[in-house]
């Protein structure tokens, strides 16, 4: 596990086979979502959060969706040419 600054945590989703790619990020970064954006925790800009697997459809597709549905949310994406996000 990569080490982090404090407040930060890493999580690493290995690949399954036969799964495709993004999968898995796509279902840990909506499971958050669903955690952190109600409630006591509603106000998206009060989040910020990096999401790798720039240039997978899957993942650019949700950060799409996130974006829109939460409009203060603040995410980081890895340059990658062409990627909107």
């Amino acid at each position: 596990m990569p080490s982090t600054p404090p407040g930060i945590s890493t999580r690493i989703l290995p690949c399954e086979p036969g799964t495709p790619g993004g999968l898995r990020a796509c279902a840990a970064l909506d499971a958050w979502a669903g955690e952190w954006l109600h409630g006591d925790h509603a106000r998206p800009e009060a989040h910020s959060i990096f999401v790798g697997l720039t240039g997978n459809l899957l993942v650019t597709r949700l950060c799409e969706a996130l974006a829109t549905r939460h409009r203060g949310l603040h995410m980081h994406r890895p340059s990658h040419a062409g990627s909107p996000l």
